[in-house]
C-alpha cells in the first residue's frame, strides 16, 4: 500500500499523466463523442460491447499519445507560452526519451484495439496517426494546423462505419466534414487565448491568420457545421434540393453571360464608333465575368462541362471511371475546395468591413459583393463535389 501511495505520488508519475492529458479529458471528450455519434449511426443503434469498448479506450489512448507527440515537437515553445510553460517537457520533469516511450506504449494499447477490427479500419487509424503526429509541426509551416488537426480529430468517423459495416458511405462522410468544421471553430477559439504569444515565437494558427476577424469566421464555420449537419439529419436527401438549387443558378448564370456580351459589344461601338469610353460598362463586364466563372463553377461540374483531359479517362471502364471520381473528390476537390473556402473568409470579411469599391475614378461600388461570390463558388463546389463522390460511391457498392 505503502508502495503504491509513493508510485502515484511520484513527480515523474504525475508528469507522465500530465503529458498525456489523462488528467484533463475534455479535449477527449471533444474527440469521443462525435464517433460515438458515428459508432451508433453506423450501426443503426447498440454498436456491441466489442466495438464500444475498442472506440472508447481507443479514442484516450490515441489522443494522449497525440498530446505527448504535441508536446515534444513544442518543447522548445511552450516555455515562452503562458499557458503551455507548465508542461512537463517544458519544466524538464521528464525527458524525451521517457515520452516517446510513454508514446510508444500508448500506441501500442491502441494498436492491439484497432487489430481486433477489420483491415480497412486498421488503414484509417494509420492515417488518422500521421495526420494527429503531422499537427505540431504544421505550426510551423502553415496558418491552417487546425485543419490538419481537424482532420485527425475526424478519423474516428469513418473508422466507426468501416468497423460497423466494412465500407464508407454518405452518412460518413457528411459527419467526417461537418466535424472537420466544428473542430477548425473551437480550436481556432483556443488558439486565440495564445495569439500574442504565438506572434512572437513564430508559430502559425487560423487565429493569426483571422486576426481581427476570426469571431465573424467562427459563426460563418459553426453556420456551416449547422447546414452540415442538417444534411445529415436529412438522411442524406440532400441532392435533389441541391441539384435544384445548382439549376436555378445554371439559369441565372446564363442571363449573366448575355448580359455581358451585349455590354460587351456596347463598349466596343462606344469605343471604335463614337469615340466615347466608359469606367463603370467595362468593370461591369469584368464583374459579370467574374461571377459567371465563380457561380458557373458548381453547375459546370454538375454537368460534366469541365474540360477535361481524356486521354486515359475515355480508356476506363465505368468502375474505374467511378474510382477517379471518388479520388478526385477525396485527394483534390476536398482540400481545394476547403482551402479556398478559408483563406477567402478574412479576405471577404475586409471588403465588408470597409465597403470596399472599385479604386479607379468613376468606377463601380460594391466589390464587396463581387467578392463574397469566392466563398460561395468554394462552398458549390465543395458540395458538388461531395454529391458526384457519394454517387460514385454508391456505383462502386453496387
Amino acid at each position: 500500500m505503502n508502495f503504491s501511495a509513493r508510485y502515484l505520488t511520484d513527480p515523474k508519475f504525475k508528469a507522465l499523466l500530465a503529458v498525456a492529458r489523462l488528467d484533463k479529458p475534455v479535449g477527449t471528450l471533444l474527440l469521443l463523442w462525435p464517433t460515438l455519434a458515428a459508432l451508433w449511426i453506423a450501426a443503426e443503434g447498440w454498436p456491441g460491447w466489442h466495438l464500444l469498448l475498442v472506440f472508447v479506450l481507443g479514442t484516450f489512448l490515441t489522443r494522449s499519445a497525440g498530446c505527448v507527440v504535441n508536446d515534444i515537437a513544442d518543447r522548445k515553445f511552450d516555455p515562452f507560452v503562458e499557458r503551455t510553460q507548465d508542461r512537463p517537457l517544458a519544466q524538464g520533469v521528464i525527458t524525451v526519451r521517457a515520452a516517446l516511450l510513454w508514446m510508444g506504449v500508448l500506441l501500442g494499447l491502441a494498436a492491439i484495439l484497432v487489430l481486433t477490427t477489420n483491415v480497412l479500419t486498421i488503414m484509417l487509424a494509420a492515417v488518422g496517426a500521421c495526420f494527429a503526429g503531422l499537427y505540431p509541426f504544421m505550426k510551423r509551416i502553415t496558418h491552417l494546423p487546425q485543419l490538419v488537426l481537424g482532420l485527425a480529430f475526424s478519423m474516428g468517423i469513418p473508422m466507426a462505419f468501416t468497423a460497423v459495416t466494412g465500407a464508407l458511405s454518405e452518412a460518413a462522410g457528411l459527419l467526417f466534414l461537418a466535424n472537420l468544421v466544428w473542430v477548425v471553430a473551437y480550436d481556432t477559439e483556443y488558439a486565440m487565448v495564445d495569439r500574442a504569444e504565438d506572434l512572437l515565437i513564430g508559430v502559425k494558427s487560423t487565429a493569426i491568420l483571422f486576426g481581427d476577424l476570426d469571431r465573424f469566421i467562427i459563426g460563418v464555420l459553426q453556420a456551416l457545421f449547422v447546414l452540415l449537419l442538417w444534411q445529415v439529419g436529412g438522411h442524406l436527401d440532400f441532392s435533389a434540393v441541391y441539384q435544384g438549387l445548382l439549376g436555378v443558378i445554371g439559369r441565372f448564370v446564363s442571363w449573366f453571360i448575355l448580359m455581358m456580351m451585349l455590354i460587351t459589344a456596347l463598349v466596343v461601338v462606344m469605343r471604335y464608333f463614337l469615340n466615347l469610353g466608359s469606367i463603370p460598362l467595362q468593370e461591369t463586364i469584368v464583374y459579370l465575368h467574374g461571377g459567371v466563372i465563380m457561380l458557373s463553377i458548381g453547375y459546370t461540374l454538375k454537368v460534366n462541362g469541365h474540360v477535361r483531359v481524356d486521354v486515359v479517362h475515355r480508356t476506363l471502364t465505368p468502375r474505374q471511371r467511378h474510382w477517379v471520381e471518388l479520388l478526385g473528390w477525396i485527394f483534390f476537390l476536398m482540400p481545394v475546395s476547403l482551402f479556398l473556402f478559408l483563406t477567402s473568409l478574412p479576405y471577404v470579411a475586409f471588403s465588408w468591413a470597409v465597403f470596399e469599391s472599385s479604386g479607379a475614378p468613376g468606377g463601380l461600388p460594391g466589390v464587396f459583393l463581387l467578392k463574397t461570390v469566392i466563398p460561395i463558388m468554394a462552398a458549390l463546389l465543395f458540395l458538388q463535389g461531395l454529391s458526384q463522390g457519394s454517387k460514385a460511391l454508391r456505383a462502386l457498392r453496387q
